[in-house]
């Protein structure tokens, strides 16, 4: 049976993944800075427990905070998903954002739609999906 490790419990996706994850059979692993009910809760996601593969939901989603904290949010950021795509050996699911496609063509957007930098929390997000 493979285990699942999902980062960033708390929030609305890790939530519907983990329900989702729960109908097949596999072991989940839900993991969070904050403390919820069924799940490990830790300090830093460097931290996370190890597992065959791990959903990384875990990142700051308010872009206001993300564009005050300027490059030490990219350098942090990427420091962790690097950590966390060496301990489980390249087997990431990594959840970015729509607005690194910055508004702009046609949706739906695909692997191969250009994406743009718009402002910290985008160059954050295209800079993560390069390392995973």
């Amino acid at each position: 049976m493979q285990t699942i490790v999902v980062t960033g419990a708390s929030g609305f996706l890790a939530k519907h993944i983990i329900n989702q994850l729960s109908t097949i059979d596999c072991q989940v692993t839900p993991v969070s800075r904050k403390k919820v009910s069924s799940a490990i809760q830790i300090d830093d996601y460097i931290d996370t427990p190890k597992a065959d593969i791990l959903v990384h939901l875990a990142e700051e989603s308010n872009r206001k905070k993300v564009n005050k904290m300027g490059s030490r949010y990219i350098e942090y950021s990427s420091s962790v998903v690097t950590a966390l795509v060496e301990k489980f050996n390249g087997r990431v699911v990594y959840a970015s954002s729509a607005t690194v496609y910055g508004d702009k063509g046609k949706v739906p957007y695909t692997i191969d739609s250009p994406t743009y930098i718009t402002d910290v929390y985008s160059e954050s997000k295209i800079t993560n999906e390069k390392i995973v």
